[in-house]
C-alpha cells in the first residue's frame, strides 16, 4: 500500500479515435461496474480518508478479490447442488427397483397361495393332475412339471448318522 500520493507517477492515455463517447458511457453505466463505483464512492464519502485515491483502490481490490472468492464458492455450491441432485435420481432409481422387485415377490407368493388354495381345495388330485402341471409350466416357464406325494414321513438326520 502506498501512503504518500506524491509519489504516484500519473500516466494519461489518449482516447482511441475509434472508440466514441456513448460507447464509453455505455461502459461505465454498465450495472455491475456502475454498481462497484457507486459503493466505493459511497464508502470513500462517508469515510472521507486522508488517501482516497488510495483508499479508492484498495475497496475495489477488496471488492474483486471478494467477488472471486464467491464466484467461486458459488461454483462449489452448484457442483454439490448437482452432486447431490445425482444422488438423488440414483436414490429414486433404486427405490423403484426395489418397489418393482417387491411387486414381482408378492405376484410369486400370490400365484403360490393361490396354487396351495387349488390344491387343498381338490379331495381328488388324480383327476386335476395334468391341470396341475400344465398350470406350474405356464406359470413359472418351466420346460416340464412332476407332482408327487410322499408315502413316508420325513425324519431329521443327524451329522454323526450313517446312511
Amino acid at each position: 500500500m502506498i501512503d504518500d500520493p506524491s509519489s504516484y507517477q500519473f500516466q494519461y492515455y489518449m482516447k482511441p479515435k475509434e472508440v466514441n463517447e456513448h460507447t464509453s458511457i455505455t461502459y461505465l453505466k454498465s450495472e455491475e461496474l456502475s454498481k462497484v463505483l457507486a459503493d466505493g464512492f459511497a464508502l470513500l464519502y462517508h469515510n472521507k480518508p486522508q488517501f482516497p485515491v488510495t483508499y479508492l483502490a484498495n475497496y475495489l481490490l477488496n471488492h474483486s478479490k471478494t467477488s472471486q472468492e464467491q464466484s467461486k464458492l458459488h461454483e462449489v455450491m452448484e457442483e454439490k447442488r448437482k452432486i447431490i441432485a445425482g444422488f438423488q435420481q440414483e436414490k429414486n432409481r433404486m427405490e423403484l427397483s426395489q418397489n418393482k422387485q417387491k411387486l414381482q415377490q408378492q405376484e410369486v407368493k400370490s400365484n403360490l397361495d393361490r396354487f396351495d388354495q387349488y390344491v387343498k381345495e381338490h379331495s381328488v388330485h388324480f383327476h386335476v393332475l395334468s391341470e396341475v402341471c400344465e398350470e406350474l409350466e405356464r406359470r413359472f416357464k418351466l420346460g416340464g412339471a412332476y407332482v408327487g406325494e410322499i408315502k413316508h414321513p420325513k425324519r431329521s438326520v443327524k451329522d454323526n448318522e450313517d446312511g
